[in-house]
């Protein structure tokens, strides 16, 4: 699990015209089966992008990542965090408590079939959520009307 998934550390190399992408700063990571490495009530990450579980400090796992992923997706898509408020702690309640943001709302020209994918990668239920990125980024794909390449279907 990374545990800060955000877009400070999601690093591009254009290559050779097919730009890579790779995620950094792992000192927040750490192995799903790991010793817990916070005290109880400790939270680690960036506001912005916390699964509700995260910030009630309950076992936290890889779909706490998936939800941050999409979290950024959606700053990546409209330019804003899902949830903007005027305080930490209202920011807290939203990613326990409010809806996911509507894409098409904040930008009309995205299609809706996006909302859904979006409520799913940031539903409050970790069990509700993609099992993996892959996954949340055929969806995405698919509701964009792009191209899911090959490798990413046969993959799983």
């Amino acid at each position: 699990m990374h545990r800060d998934i955000k877009p400070a550390n999601v690093l591009l190399d254009p290559g050779n015209g097919v730009p890579h992408v790779f995620l950094g700063d792992f000192g927040l990571a750490r192995d799903p089966d790991a010793q817990r490495l916070t005290m109880p009530g400790q939270v680690l990450g960036t506001l912005d992008y916390m699964a509700p579980e995260h910030l009630d400090a309950d076992g936290v796992g890889t779909p706490a990542d998936i939800y941050a992923f999409t979290c950024m997706i959606v700053e990546t898509l409209t330019g804003e965090v899902p949830f903007i408020r005027g305080t930490d702690a209202a920011v807290m309640y939203a990613h326990c408590v409010d809806e996911p943001p509507c894409l098409s709302a904040r930008r009309p020209e995205l299609p809706a079939a996006l909302d859904e994918v979006i409520a799913g990668g940031m539903a409050k239920d970790p069990d509700d959520r993609p099992r993996t990125a892959r996954a949340l980024v055929v969806e995405i794909l698919r509701a964009l009307g792009r191209p899911v390449p090959a490798r990413m279907v046969a993959a799983g």
